[in-house]
């Protein structure tokens, strides 16, 4: 060639061919080879590796790269497909790279005003399977960088989008939150999983809808909405109110119903106490202490009992590990001492009270080594974890009743 250089196709080829090298045998440490990338960016046959390069980078990488020039050209390659009015009009390859490109933006964390369009292109008419099709991809990855970018007043409507997935994201965003009790029947699982996790997130007064999910075919749903069903009990609107009659029905029949899941009662006999509803978990409770059954509700109602703070939080593990005959309350009792959830610092009792109550149980257990081990371990924690606040260290001031 004239002067000695290279032609231009080979320069290509070339750069191509050592970011695929470099793909293959990087490591996750290495720094983002931009300069490369934006060569094989530049070119229509060099798109396909340089995107699929970027992606095999990790999300760290992409956060801290100072490439202006690189992602101006992903940015490029995204909106390429708003050029045409319809996505169907433009070939396989380029919505691949559009979705591609998108992908890279979301996890850069970059929006631009291209993607609204993109999203409106994407529409389809409804089938009875999605995500086969490029556009269903490129839909995807748009709806989640919308999302993650905060622009949900673009999605208004997607809550009724055909593809489930689609659903799904917009659900568990948030968007339209008056509309998103209208998934409680949706066919598919994941998608009322992500309708419980909308809901709870924006917490308004018709999140009580989520009752018709207590006795959902699906455990992946039906425990996070008794879960969710108590945290609302925190919203602003619900402590300016009585708790609707509907709620406490529904979760007292889930807690009491024999026929139901352990587990999907367990949760609602939790969220009734965080309502302050703690009479069905103090039947179970006393129930235990009498006789020395029902040790799998027990459980629950000791978690409820505790974690909602509604009764004397140590009068009730001083039962749990003293008067109790079963290992499984006992060392439960005995976690609950150290469990970060519980709310010591906003009762009268001490650090010290609860090593007082920890020796008692130590002391009692002498005859089981595997429970003298875990409660000695659980004593320990209790002693390297600091103090909370001003009385931590003082002398306990709990009774020894034995005595």
């Amino acid at each position: 060639e004239r002067g000695g250089s290279q032609p231009i196709q080979y320069q290509i080829i070339t750069s191509v061919v050592i970011l695929t090298l470099f793909v293959c045998f990087r490591g996750e440490a290495s720094p983002l080879k931009d300069r490369d990338a934006l060569k094989a960016l530049r070119h229509p046959q060099g798109i396909s590796e340089g995107l699929r390069y970027l992606l095999s980078t990790s999300v760290h990488t992409l956060k801290v790269a100072d490439s202006p020039l690189l992602f101006r050209q992903v940015i490029s390659i995204a909106c390429a497909s708003t050029h045409e009015d319809r996505l169907s009009d433009q070939g396989t390859d380029q919505i691949a790279y559009a979705r591609a490109a998108v992908e890279v933006l979301k996890r850069k964390g970059i929006h631009h005003e291209c993607l609204e369009k993109i999203w409106r292109q994407t529409a389809q008419p409804p089938r009875s399977i999605y995500g086969q099709h490029q556009t269903d991809l490129l839909a995807r990855e748009t709806v989640q960088l919308l999302a993650q970018q905060g622009r949900v007043d673009l999605l208004s409507g997607s809550l009724q989008h055909p593809d489930p997935e689609i659903r799904a994201i917009a659900a568990r965003r948030g968007v339209d939150p008056e509309q998103l009790c209208s998934l409680m029947s949706d066919r598919w699982s994941f998608v009322r999983r992500a309708a419980v996790l909308g809901i709870e997130e924006v917490a308004l007064p018709s999140g009580i809808c989520l009752t018709e999910l207590l006795n959902d075919s699906s455990l992946l749903v039906s425990v996070p909405a008794a879960e969710a069903l108590g945290r609302l009990a925190t919203a602003a609107w619900a402590q300016r109110s009585s708790p609707p009659k509907i709620l406490l029905n529904s979760l007292n029949d889930t807690a009491q119903d024999q026929q139901a899941v352990l587990v999907v009662r367990l949760a609602a006999l939790l969220a009734l106490a965080r309502w302050g509803q703690y009479e069905v978990a103090l039947k179970y409770w006393q129930s235990h202490l009498q006789d020395g059954g029902l040790v799998p509700i027990s459980l629950g109602a000791l978690d409820a009992l505790v974690l909602s703070g509604s009764v004397n939080t140590l009068e009730v593990l001083q039962q749990a590990l003293i008067k109790s005959r079963s290992i499984e309350i006992k060392l439960r009792g005995a976690y609950l001492l150290v469990d970060p959830r519980v709310r010591w610092h906003q009762s009268d009792y001490t650090r010290a009270d609860r090593l007082l109550l920890l020796d008692r149980a130590i002391k009692s257990a002498v005859g089981d080594r595997l429970l003298l081990s875990k409660l000695t371990a659980i004593k320990t924690e209790l002693l390297m974890m600091p103090g909370t606040r001003k009385g931590d260290e003082l002398a306990p001031a709990i009774e020894d009743e034995d005595d």
